[in-house]
């Protein structure tokens, strides 16, 4: 099941390459497709979530943005559209696809630029990477040198440059404000590009997933950073404005936060069942600095808040049982105010989720001793008690989970007394290292309703 949804990332084409860059003058092919419409379906409101189908449950929704207007666009894959859905009233818009004729497109990247009023997107079918005019319903083909480039993630930096990778070919594209494509080879063994992120110096970061590796490019220059045995197929990458990365471990059921500066690394578990495959994939970073990703095996939406440890993943109300539960939750993003945006490639349904809805469940550790800068010791053969108080105004069972963000494994047993409860209740958890190797560990300890999960975040220390 993971290799089937995991389709582009694990691809690894090596190519024989022409030089290091490719430079030409964009030779747009530019169209004004007809605007059909199509009345969405009445959204479907959950506690937390509300999701909007789309004209069947085959489309296949991939890549998604918002615009500055609160309008959502995305990729219906199966009839090869451009789609913007006006959420205030369920109207969906389709403009189709030039070149795809009999393709079914596959996106993997979009992203809307505020500057040009225009969407960018990857067309893994076409080979091409497109722009759409907002104002004025036009496409601008920019088609890729090589075949089967696999264009997958997409960002923009500060200049309004747009970058991209090539999975298939192993490269870092760029379209110029100006409209000039580049594309540029990453000179490593092919390491199936994925995600792409530019920080404000304007240095573009890239996951290399088959390498276990992140990159830098600025300057002309790549710089590249193994991270074996701390990340496995890092997919979704970001850049904060404080100057750590923060990558997604689409390989397990973790994200972790970088410095390449100090090169301190956090590894951090999800806890959505089952363990190892909630599949983190896409990642963004909201104004108030808080991380939100897509757990597409998990089937949820995540926020993490850096600056308290804390948690939250919303459970995606669709599920569809023949491919395990799940409703393809494969690409997400967020809009300019912030909210975020998913697509379900299974259900034929875009979600968000409404961040104004209060989670009246919590979950802290009350230890006096207990900080960031304070680390708990557990040394080899014993054990540590921790107290747990839960916050539960929702009338309904919370059940206590947690999970260990590492990947090379780890040697705890965990024991909560009590486990599981109706209303607020206090809980202690008890740790015991059972032969754990010396090293920093990050504890991610849950509690679990029907619709979402709220956890903290606890730091361990074992010493040699």
């Amino acid at each position: 099941m993971k290799r089937i949804l995991w389709i582009v990332i694990a691809v690894l084409i090596v190519a024989a390459l022409a030089g290091t860059v490719f430079v030409e003058m964009s030779q747009s092919q530019d169209t004004t497709p007809a605007k059909a419409f199509a009345q969405a379906s009445k959204p479907q409101a959950g506690t937390y979530i509300t999701e909007y189908s789309t004209q069947a449950a085959n489309t296949n929704p991939n890549g998604i943005a918002v615009d500055s207007n609160g309008n959502v666009w995305f990729v219906l894959g199966n009839v090869s559209t451009l789609s913007e859905l006006t959420p205030s009233n369920g109207t969906l818009h389709e403009y189709s696809i030039p070149g795809s004729g009999t393709y079914t497109s596959l996106c993997w990247g979009m992203v809307y630029q505020a500057s040009k009023n225009m969407i960018w997107f990857t067309d893994v079918s076409t080979n091409t990477v497109y722009s759409f005019s907002v104002s004025a319903n036009t496409f601008t083909r920019y088609s890729l040198h090589q075949s089967e480039s696999t264009p997958f993630g997409i960002a923009i930096d500060s200049q309004g440059n747009v970058w991209f990778t090539e999975s298939g070919a192993n490269k870092l594209g760029e379209v110029t404000y100006s409209g000039q494509l580049k594309e540029i080879t990453i000179p490593t063994t092919s390491g199936s590009p994925a995600g792409v992120s530019a920080d404000k110096s304007g240095t573009v970061w890239v996951a290399l997933p088959s390498l276990n590796e992140i990159a830098s490019y600025g300057g002309g220059r790549f710089q590249f950073y193994n991270l074996t045995e701390l990340v496995s197929l890092p997919a979704g990458i970001f850049a904060d404005g404080k100057g750590n990365i923060w990558i997604m471990g689409h390989g397990t059921s973790l994200f972790a936060e970088f410095n390449p500066v100090t090169h301190y690394f956090k590894s951090i578990s999800t806890t959505i069942p089952p363990l190892n495959s909630s599949l983190p994939y896409f990642d963004y970073m909201d104004s108030n600095g808080n991380l939100w990703f897509n757990e597409h095996y998990g089937n949820a939406i995540a926020e993490y808040n850096p600056s308290t440890s804390a948690l939250v993943e919303y459970e995606v109300p669709t599920k569809i049982a023949s491919v395990g539960n799940i409703s393809g939750a494969l690409t997400m993003n967020l809009s300019p105010r912030g909210a975020p945006w998913f697509t379900e490639i299974f259900s034929g349904k875009v979600g968000t989720v409404n961040v104004s809805a209060p989670v009246p469940l919590s979950i802290s550790a009350t230890n006096s001793s207990l900080s960031p800068s304070n680390p708990i010791p557990i040394s080899n053969g014993n054990s540590v008690s921790i107290s747990l108080s839960i916050g539960n105004s929702l009338s309904e069972p919370v059940s206590l989970r947690v999970s260990v963000g590492n990947i090379t494994g780890s040697n705890f047993q965990f024991s909560f007394s009590p486990s599981s409860q109706i209303s607020d209740f206090d809980s202690t958890l008890t740790i015991t290292n059972v032969g754990s190797a010396p090293g920093v560990y990050f504890v991610t300890v849950g509690a679990q309703t029907a619709n979402v999960i709220v956890s903290t975040i606890l730091e361990i220390q074992v010493s040699h």
